[in-house]
């Protein structure tokens, strides 16, 4: 069954910095359950989101070193996630 409508409207309001709420949960490091249930409110659509540095929610995940429960859910929402690169050419992996 899929989220109400406004639910799912609301994963996709941005901040001044253009981040989604999937970026500002990995960001502050809230926690695998937030981020499932981010994703399975707003779809995986989310993740190729970039914020105002061009980062993707993955960015934040590998900068604050999350943990391999979070990191794995991305990825496998989206292998491609791990050769994205931010507005300085960095990827996830080069932030870990």
């Amino acid at each position: 069954m899929s989220p109400p409508t406004a639910i799912r409207a609301a994963t996709r309001v941005t901040d001044g910095g253009r981040r989604l709420p999937i970026h500002r949960a990995l960001a502050e490091d809230k926690g695998v359950g937030l981020v499932r249930g981010l994703l399975d409110a707003g779809g995986a659509e989310q993740l190729r989101a970039k914020d105002s540095d061009g980062w993707l929610p993955i960015h934040h995940a590998a900068r604050l070193s999350s943990s391999a429960e979070v990191v794995t859910l991305l990825v496998r929402s989206g292998p491609w996630q791990l050769a994205a690169k931010n507005r300085d050419g960095r990827t996830p992996l080069a932030l870990a």
